[in-house]
């Protein structure tokens, strides 16, 4: 759905930020790229050590390095790989690894089945920034 809607924006719109102040339509796509990477690290870790203390980042820094102003093109692939690597990990799941446990910098502790739906609602919320630029 992601990549349905942003192949659709031009490079205008994709350098126009979906808020004033706020990132564009660009940065929020490699965004998205950045988070779903150290979400899917987190998961792992959390599936594979006992409760890990898992970092955050600084967001908004990452934004202004120089690799948020590649081709937006660049992040969908990658999160189509991400994507893809989650669902097959978490279909391997059974219903206990989800109650397994993270210690977030950002968050605290953190349940998988959480994370996941925090991953979820991140991406849909990104979503809905980069649609509304449509109607700005």
């Amino acid at each position: 759905m992601l990549r349905n809607f942003v192949e659709q924006l031009n490079d205008d719109e994709l350098d126009t930020p979906y808020r004033a102040g706020g990132w564009t339509v660009r940065q929020v796509v490699h965004h998205i790229a950045d988070n779903n990477m150290n979400a899917y690290f987190r998961f792992k870790r959390a599936l594979t050590e006992d409760c890990p203390l898992v970092p955050s980042y600084q967001q908004d820094k990452w934004a202004d390095l120089a690799d948020y102003m590649m081709p937006a093109n660049c992040s969908l692939s990658l999160i189509d790989a991400i994507y893809s690597r989650f669902v097959t990990l978490l279909k391997s799941l059974n219903h206990e690894d989800f109650h397994r446990t993270m210690n977030s910098e950002a968050f605290g502790m953190l349940r998988l089945d959480t994370a996941v739906q925090r991953f979820l609602r991140h991406d849909r919320h990104h979503l809905e920034q980069i649609r509304g630029v449509k109607q700005i």
